[in-house]
């Protein structure tokens, strides 16, 4: 698989999951989490398929673009494991959806991610 397709096939599965939690957490009150901003793509994501719903992006600094960029307030940057402390605490059930992207480069594991996704999808 050429790295292209490989990016494609992480991206479109990247996509999916978001896309499935959508309706899973449609009826929980509380907050989206979303651990590692990057350039903002993933947050762009979220606000479009939870446009009423509060989304509180950590990142150790931020490098989004700026239209993908959360407000200050919603925007957490440093190292978590120092922060945490001083983060407010949430219920378990206030906390709907906490996505978090880690790419690898890994070709096996992208192959399965991107496997697992297309097992998810023709089921639907």
């Amino acid at each position: 698989m050429s790295r292209l397709d490989s990016f494609i096939r992480r991206l479109t599965a990247q996509r999916d999951i978001l896309n499935a939690i959508t309706d899973l957490v449609a009826e929980i009150d509380g907050p989206v989490l979303e651990f590692g901003l990057g350039n903002g793509r993933t947050y762009d994501h979220l606000r479009e398929h939870f446009p009423d719903r509060r989304i509180i992006a950590f990142d150790w600094e931020v490098r989004s673009y700026s239209a993908s960029t959360p407000e200050p307030q919603d925007m957490v940057t440093g190292n978590i494991r120092e922060l945490r402390p001083g983060l407010p605490r949430h219920r378990r059930s206030a906390r709907p959806c906490r996505y978090r992207h880690r790419p690898r480069r890994d070709r096996r594991r992208d192959t399965d991610l991107a496997a697992a996704a297309d097992r998810r999808r023709a089921r639907s």
